[in-house]
């Protein structure tokens, strides 16, 4: 039916094999310390801290970087990709829109 179901944010890390990819459309999706996209940022914290970059999870949004690369969750259902260097901007805003700048 053309209509997209599901949205992700996702970029790729230099330390990482996978890309770390949240979703977004629904605050639901954040979730809590252990799940969804709230878990996805506290379990990585280590690998961005021993990778010189950082990661930060709280009950209303969470973030990860590394040099000019990040990504961030909010517990409305947004969430975003991008590099700071070339201002690329990628996101799935809370009605489930995607969209890249």
């Amino acid at each position: 039916n053309d209509t997209i179901t599901e949205g992700y944010s996702c970029q790729n890390f230099s330390f990482i094999n996978e890309p770390v990819c949240l979703q977004g459309g629904n605050a639901s999706y954040y979730g809590t310390s252990t799940t969804g996209n709230r878990g996805i940022i506290e379990g990585l914290a280590s690998t961005f801290r021993s990778n010189g970059g950082s990661c930060l999870a709280v009950d209303s949004d969470g973030a990860c970087s590394a040099g000019n690369l990040g990504v961030d969750a909010y517990s409305e259902g947004r969430v975003n990709a991008y590099q700071y260097s070339t201002f690329k901007f990628c996101s799935v805003n809370l009605n489930g829109n995607a969209s890249c700048t």
